[in-house]
């Protein structure tokens, strides 16, 4: 749960930091491609996210609750 908080939160803190460290330096758009640049790396990053081998997902609830409605 701390990490969802952190994901959610860090953002927030860093994104008005990178505005304020760079706008006057290389003005708006610059600060805008900046951004962009972030935003295609989480893309290209969100490729590498993996689940646990134990981890549950949709498909697999959805096979646990119909064997416990036959068994039960």
């Amino acid at each position: 749960m701390a990490i969802l908080n952190l994901g959610a939160g860090l953002p927030v803190f860093v994104g008005p930091a990178i505005v304020g460290l760079f706008i006057g330096a290389i003005g708006s758009e610059g600060v805008i491609w900046i951004l962009a640049v972030l935003y295609v790396i989480s893309a290209v990053l969100t490729r590498f996210i993996t689940l646990a081998d134990n981890a549950k997902t949709a498909n697999h609830v959805k096979q646990d609750v119909s064997i416990e409605s036959v068994a039960g």
